[in-house]
């Protein structure tokens, strides 16, 4: 019954999926969080919360790309981004991920920008964009360094003309 709710995108199936988000993320800044920017709650719920919807909105940016008319296409993706988040074990919260995994799918929501667009100004920028969220999710888990080189690799070796 409730992925008949999520058969189109609409303002209901957008207004669930915040409130789970938001959900989880009151429920993650109850537990004890090992790595965090701030000690007050209220700043832990808001880094999660705003991470959990930049991924949320990446994920609908291309899952958008990937389906040719708007109508046709469901927001299943809504429901199922919060229900993998409450799978997870979580014996204490670890904003680094959290923040990294927001970072690398906003880069591959502007690398697949980035594939379809045919302006040389918005590629360098998509181009650029993909590099820094890569670095910053670099930066923060050092596991994830080949996921680094790869749009490096791309921008030297792709057909662009430099101004």
């Amino acid at each position: 019954m409730i992925a008949k709710t999520f058969e189109k995108f609409n303002y209901i199936t957008v207004t669930i999926c915040v409130l789970l988000l938001l959900g989880i993320s009151i429920y993650y800044s109850t537990l004890e969080i090992k790595w965090s920017f701030f000690e007050s709650q209220i700043l832990n719920v808001l880094i999660i919360f705003t991470s959990f919807l930049l991924t949320s909105y990446s994920i609908d940016t291309v899952t958008r790309q990937l389906t040719v008319e708007r109508s046709g296409r469901n927001a299943l993706h809504l429901i199922l981004y919060p229900l993998v988040i409450l799978s997870y074990p979580i014996e204490s919260v670890d904003l680094r991920f959290i923040i990294s995994s927001a970072l690398i799918f906003s880069a591959w929501r502007n690398y697949r920008i980035f594939l379809e667009t045919n302006r040389d100004d918005q590629r360098i920028k998509r181009l650029l964009d993909t590099s820094l969220l890569l670095s910053l999710s670099v930066f923060l888990i050092l596991d994830n360094i080949i996921l680094f080189i790869i749009p490096f690799l791309v921008y030297f070796t792709a057909n662009i003309k430099r101004m």
